[in-house]
């Protein structure tokens, strides 16, 4: 049966949208905090703290639900919708049947970080919610940028982006679970994963809408 409406554009606008409220909404979250947000010094979670400095800081926490759901959302149609375009042999059709089930794993652990917040009662829960799904998503980073690498579709340059990103994820979870190492999850290497991340998607994304015109 035909669908009436196009969903892999709405899955490839999804991609679009999710990353660019994220960014938006986060950045009026660290300017509105009571305490000052140093950029480079402070992580995205503090953004949403029930109390920042000692203040309780609700709207925070609100807003910083609205950025991580909204992104967890309108995941799950793009991995249902990039994955379309990877269909010219059993590997790469394999390869990103996996790429697509892990990314859809993530959502809920990214849902997980903003409604655990990293306030102190709750930061061991919330340490768990993000490992996970930097893990995650690392992986389905890596798992499509190996599809685009063998794909004939794509140059093979386009899978390096991919790879230096999920890259980059990889290490910054590692400095979360492995003692000795936090100088890899710093908060500014966090700040170039996430961003990383939503280059990443906002160039698929992109590619994504020019496949389906």
């Amino acid at each position: 049966m035909k669908l009436p409406f196009n969903w892999k554009m709405i899955g490839a606008l999804a991609g679009v949208i999710g990353p660019i409220i994220f960014c938006i909404v986060t950045a009026v979250a660290m300017f509105i905090r009571p305490d000052p947000y140093f950029f480079w010094e402070h992580s995205f979670s503090s953004t949403g703290l029930l109390v920042s400095g000692g203040t309780p800081s609700p709207m925070n926490y609100i807003l910083f639900n609205v950025a991580c759901i909204t992104v967890a959302i309108c995941t799950v149609p793009f991995w249902f919708a990039i994955r379309t375009l990877f269909s010219e042999t059993t590997f790469v059709r394999t390869t990103s049947l996996l790429g697509t089930i892990l990314g859809l794993a993530a959502a809920p652990f990214l849902c997980g970080v903003s409604i655990i917040s990293a306030d102190p009662l709750t930061s061991n829960l919330h340490w768990l919610m993000t490992t996970s799904f930097f893990l995650l998503l690392s992986t389905t980073i890596l798992i499509y940028s190996l599809a685009i690498a063998v794909d004939n579709d794509y140059h093979w340059t386009y899978a390096i982006p991919g790879l230096i990103i999920s890259g980059i994820c990889y290490a910054y979870a590692v400095g979360l679970l492995v003692p000795g190492l936090e100088f890899l999850a710093t908060n500014a290497i966090q700040k170039v994963a996430v961003y990383g991340l939503v280059l990443w998607s906002e160039f698929q994304a992109v590619k994504l809408i020019r496949e389906f015109k």
